[in-house]
């Protein structure tokens, strides 16, 4: 699963290359995937102008030298949730990845249910991504 997600998540990031016009880019977007298992995600998903149901969004957040946690919802109300603890062998590079997220930024997270800890995070930036 985790292998299908992150192909899927570099062929969504492969696809602006495409794009060769100026003012091309990358509307942003969120999506969860069944079960909440995953999500990912642009930071540039306000200027989606694409109307839907749902806002959506995505962030990160975290407590100083304690809990990380990962959130966002979909365009169809799917909502994501994960954290990572202090004692998480991924905590100190999650770290670094939620500090770095801003404009620009790709992010996709992932965890196993029924448990709502994050089993792993990943993160890109690329000007694609920025209005």
């Amino acid at each position: 699963m985790k292998i299908a997600m992150l192909a899927l998540v570099l062929a969504c990031a492969a696809l602006p290359i495409l794009a060769s016009a100026q003012g091309d880019y990358v509307p942003g977007y969120v999506y969860v995937g069944p079960d909440s298992e995953y999500m990912y995600g642009t930071f540039n998903n306000r200027f989606n102008s694409a109307p839907t149901a749902n806002k959506t969004y995505i962030g990160a957040g975290g407590y100083a030298n304690g809990l990380l946690y990962f959130y966002g919802e979909d365009a169809d109300g799917h909502y994501f949730y994960c954290y990572i603890p202090t004692t998480s062998p991924i905590y100190q590079a999650a770290v670094e990845i939620k500090n770095t997220l801003g404009d620009g930024s790709l992010l996709s997270v992932e965890r196993t249910p029924p448990s709502s800890e994050c089993t792993s995070v990943y993160s890109a930036k690329a000007s694609h991504y920025l209005d």
